[in-house]
């Protein structure tokens, strides 16, 4: 098991949690995570026909809470007795945090720019911007995703640790609530739905306790009930009205889990590793390139653009190049990684210096 207590606190870029010291990737959740992201840029990309509204209908349930679900079970899998508050937070601030701010940054001034070159009004209000990620569509993620991450941290600290954490853990759970129920009575943007939250940490704990389970062709069958559940509760012609809530929890986001556990692992090339590497940066940053195409296109083309099943599918593809491209390129700059990334350019360069001083004279020569 992954033994810092929030190193999945990278949202999208985690560890596969192990029995042993040694880390190990889980290529199905890695190939997953790719996957989800192209699905966000087309829940975001416009739509103008049915065709293209069934894309999106189909990723709508998928992304968001297959990214909520994995990052919830790698931080609760590493989670332990000696796991400090100033740790959670040195990390979550360097992994999370940190990029967030500074994405922030980008997507107000990108904010200003089109008021400033279109007149579009920009509705900054500082603090729906800071604390709940109202300066871009889907910016809302990582707050919200703190925001359980410290749920998780101030349950465990009030049920799983000496009595003087306990005190901490209702403070921290405190906390939390009145961020919920704070942005609910204002309406902020991207507020987790308390039954949602629910449902992601209690399907945390179930997967952190299955996960290195032998029988993996159980959770292989769960998953896909899982998945064809909503299909064939909206098929009904009537329903009880529990299903009606069903529909609305995200058990997407678990039975990709338990799919991506259960089956076995799928080989990677070298350069789709990179790309599966890099799904954090592309959830980032495709809101800039999706822009940037959008504006040209109905600068240059005004009217002649149809975003149909195909045209909708061009454009999301044509952004998730651009972002891969991008966030590949950013990580290759060790101070750009580390503010719009949340990888540490220190350790990198650390552990880049071990992998030399580890070869032999004649390896070196």
């Amino acid at each position: 098991m992954n033994t810092a207590a929030t190193d999945s606190g990278r949202a999208l870029e985690h560890d596969h949690v192990s029995s042993t010291k040694e880390k190990k990737r889980d290529t199905n959740i890695d190939l997953l995570r790719l996957i989800a992201a192209f699905g966000v840029i087309n829940i975001h990309t416009p739509f103008t026909t049915e065709g293209a509204a069934k894309i999106n209908a189909f990723f709508l349930p998928l992304g968001v809470p297959f990214f909520f679900l994995t990052s919830l079970v790698y931080f609760l899998a590493g989670l332990k007795e000696d796991t400090s508050l100033k740790a959670v937070i040195k990390r979550t601030f360097k992994r999370i945090l940190l990029p967030y701010l500074a994405w922030t940054v980008i997507y107000v001034l990108l904010m200003v720019i089109k008021h400033a070159v279109v007149h579009k009004p920009n509705n900054i209000v500082p603090y729906r911007v800071l604390f709940y990620g109202e300066s871009a569509v889907h910016l809302y993620f990582l707050p919200q995703l703190v925001a359980m991450q410290m749920l998780v941290l101030a349950l465990y600290f009030m049920f799983n640790t000496a009595a003087n954490k306990k005190i901490t853990g209702a403070i921290i759970f405190i906390m939390v609530i009145a961020y919920y129920t704070i942005g609910n009575m204002l309406n902020c943007f991207g507020i987790t739905p308390l039954p949602s939250v629910v449902f992601y940490i209690v399907s945390a704990c179930v997967v952190v306790a299955v996960i290195n389970d032998a029988i993996k062709w159980v959770w292989v069958m769960v998953g896909f009930i899982i998945l064809i559940l909503p299909l064939f509760i909206n098929s009904l012609e009537s329903k009880p009205e529990i299903f009606n809530y069903i529909n609305y929890l995200p058990t997407a986001g678990l039975a990709l889990v338990l799919l991506a556990i259960g089956l076995p692992q799928m080989p990677l090339s070298k350069l789709m590793t990179k790309f599966t590497n890099a799904s954090f940066g592309i959830y980032l940053c495709h809101v800039v390139f999706l822009e940037a195409i959008l504006f040209t296109t109905d600068r240059f083309f005004p009217g002649k653009i149809v975003h149909d099943f195909l045209g909708n599918l061009v454009i999301t593809f044509s952004v998730f190049i651009l972002s891969a491209g991008f966030t590949i390129l950013l990580s290759r700059v060790p101070v750009l990684r580390n503010y719009f990334l949340g990888i540490e350019a220190q350790k990198h360069k650390r552990r880049k210096r071990r992998t030399r001083s580890s070869k032999s004279p004649e390896e070196a020569a």
